[in-house]
């Protein structure tokens, strides 16, 4: 019983961070990275304990469209760490998600800004986008993927 009132006390805190990260997508997609950026920081602030996993992929491309490259580093790389450790996501999500922040690290190496010898490469072959939810594909689209027309 103590379980299902300490759910309803959260329930009004976790309504707020839902709407708050949801408005903070729509900044980014509307192209105002500073915009999404505080709203996220908001949202974040509600957020009980640990980041949920998307969450910080979700921080790392609002970090890479402000160009805090060091910060977004750091979040992609626990999100990749941590998805290495995962068991919710399944194996072409993880490859998936995988590739959408791999894209990142192209650039830093590219510009020679940080070491990203730790993650694998991902290659367009190694992500099947039809066996990837919608939900994934529509939150960290990977427009860059050579069947991304085909699929989405």
């Amino acid at each position: 019983m103590k379980k299902i009132f300490r759910q309803i006390y959260k329930l009004p805190r976790t309504i707020g961070v839902a709407q708050k990260l949801h408005k903070a997508w729509h900044f980014l997609a509307l192209g105002d990275p500073q915009g999404a950026e505080r709203t996220f920081e908001k949202g974040e602030r509600l957020l009980f304990g640990k980041m949920p996993l998307e969450y910080k992929i979700m921080k790392g491309q609002i970090k890479f469209s402000v160009r805090n490259h060091a910060e977004c580093h750091r979040l992609f790389g626990e999100a990749w760490r941590e998805l290495d450790r995962d068991t919710t996501f399944s194996d072409d999500e993880k490859s998936y998600l995988k590739y959408y922040m791999y894209s990142a690290f192209e650039l830093y190496e590219k510009h020679k800004m940080f070491d990203v010898s730790e993650f694998d490469a991902i290659a367009p072959a190694d992500v099947l986008l039809e066996n990837v939810s919608t939900i994934w594909k529509k939150r960290f689209p990977s427009r860059d993927h050579p069947d991304w027309r085909e699929v989405f």
